[in-house]
């Protein structure tokens, strides 16, 4: 099979939910260098208001949106802007999420509802969105930023992984009913990122300065997504020790069940019962 050339980016339009902080700031300065115009959401407008200024300065054109991705209109208001400042709409990034640690017996309904707006409607939204403009444009490029929970759930992560899980189904499904089309899909895995994710999630466990892995620049997750927007696929992996690590976790389960006992330990090491 022939290998694409890669896409120019230049001039291209793309919208990033959570664009005001960690992966989502980190895509939109990387993007804005690619030469794409930039629509950035999210639901706090001083942050959001900061990375617009820091992309103009650089040169970049940005749009920013106050966006609370848990509702629909809201959703399809940051469309439609994006449409009225450029008249397309070439990538859409859903990146806004947060995280959720507890033991599960710990957790109330509430808590899954509450996530689960966010982790996954909110993409369901933007992908539902997204797809009319790129349907009548014959071409465009979804992408969903999940985690490696969507693939491995940690204990005490139910809720987070849960969430996950269902998003990289949801992008898996989307993709294959739009094979052919000139409308892509890929799902974002990262592992252990260093952004403010773990400050604002929902802590009921306990605060822990110790982390198993070394976290990883959110810029690193950023670059290789826009690499894949310039030749896309349809799942970006981040893993400790690469593809392999997964592969060997796939085939030997016991590596994935020592890596979930630890973490166990690691997270409850400074709990008071």
């Amino acid at each position: 099979m022939p290998v694409r050339p890669n896409r120019d980016l230049r001039g291209r339009t793309v919208v990033i939910t959570g664009g005001s902080s960690g992966i989502g700031r980190a895509c939109a300065l990387e993007f804005g260098a690619a030469g794409c115009t930039v629509v950035i959401s999210g639901r706090r407008p001083e942050p959001l208001a900061q990375t617009r200024a820091e992309l103009e300065a650089r040169g970049v054109r940005c749009l920013a949106v106050p966006t609370d991705v848990r509702s629909r209109e809201q959703v399809y208001a940051l469309r439609d802007a994006a449409l009225a400042a450029s008249g397309k709409l070439d990538i859409w990034v859903n990146n806004a999420g947060y995280g959720m640690v507890a033991r599960f017996e710990e957790l109330c309904a509430e808590d899954l509802e509450a996530i689960w707006r966010t982790n996954l409607m909110g993409s369901f939204h933007g992908c539902q969105a997204a797809l009319e403009p790129m349907r009548r444009q014959g071409h465009g490029h979804i992408m969903n930023v999940s985690s490696l929970a969507g693939r491995y759930a940690l204990p005490l992560n139910a809720a987070y992984a849960a969430s996950k899980h269902a998003l990289n189904a949801l992008g898996q499904s989307l993709g294959a009913e739009l094979e052919g089309s000139g409308i892509d899909v890929t799902t974002v895995m990262p592992g252990l990122t260093d952004t403010g994710f773990f400050a604002a999630m929902v802590d009921k466990v306990g605060p822990t300065g110790t982390h198993l892995v070394r976290a990883m620049p959110a810029e690193v997750v950023a670059r290789a997504m826009v690499r894949c927007a310039r030749r896309p696929r349809e799942r970006v992996v981040f893993a400790p020790g690469g593809a392999a690590t997964l592969a060997l976790a796939e085939v030997f389960p016991i590596i994935f069940r020592t890596i979930a006992r630890q973490y166990v330990k690691v997270r409850l090491s400074g709990r008071k019962e």
